[in-house]
């Protein structure tokens, strides 16, 4: 029984370290809730850094919420990352998704989205 708790706690710190290294793709159809009925709500934080050769610190926050009802579902999804190294900002992105779905007995419904998605790429070019 040990070792299957030490092998769980191993691969979710791996499977974490390894989410530091990726840019995230946001699954929209996961986080809808499409008919359930309900209030929900969901977040992350993820801070996770280095120190050594390079200082390393980086920042991922994630809020989802959900309202459906009977006539509207709606959604608004935000998330924030930050990566820095020796303290200055290496990689910053900004990513929000809104939604809303009117349902009628019809066969189709109306649904109106926005979202914004913003990222920096700080390139710096050192010299010999």
């Amino acid at each position: 029984m040990q070792n299957l708790k030490t092998l769980l706690f191993s691969s979710i710190i791996l499977f974490n370290s390894l989410k530091a290294w990726a840019q995230p793709i946001v699954s929209i159809e996961e986080l809808r809730r499409e008919g359930e009925i309900g209030n929900f709500f969901s977040s992350s934080l993820n801070l996770s850094g280095s120190s050594g050769t390079e200082e390393r610190e980086d920042i991922d926050f994630s809020f989802a919420a959900n309202k459906n009802t009977d006539e509207i579902e709606s959604l608004i999804f935000v998330n924030f990352q930050e990566r820095t190294k020796n303290k200055e900002i290496e990689d910053e992105a900004n990513f929000i998704h809104a939604r809303l779905l009117f349902k009628s007995d019809r066969l189709y419904n109306w649904e109106i989205y926005t979202q914004y998605s913003e990222i920096h790429f700080n390139y710096t070019r050192k010299g010999i």
